[in-house]
């Protein structure tokens, strides 16, 4: 499909690795794939993070809400969800 939606003397990265790599792996390539996966890593472990503290916002803004005996009661059952 990249192929026929490619202008003239353009390449999309993966039609570019796929014809280098017909060619044989080089060392451009691999430098190329190592990139891409760190990136791909870095956006996990970022919206990791992302969402883990939003979570904790949410659960300590329900906590604020609540007190006393409630309080302890919800605390142990938002951590376990988180767990979950």
């Amino acid at each position: 499909m990249t192929f026929f939606v490619q202008g003239n003397g353009f390449s999309t990265l993966s039609v570019e690795i796929y014809s280098r790599a017909r060619r044989g792996i080089s060392l451009e390539i691999n430098a190329l794939s190592t990139i891409v996966f760190l990136f791909s890593i870095l956006l996990v472990i970022g919206y990791y993070y992302i969402v883990r503290e939003r979570e904790d916002k949410h659960a300590g803004a329900i906590l604020d809400m609540l007190s006393g005996e409630n309080k302890e009661m919800m605390l142990k059952m938002a951590q376990a969800l988180v767990v979950n």
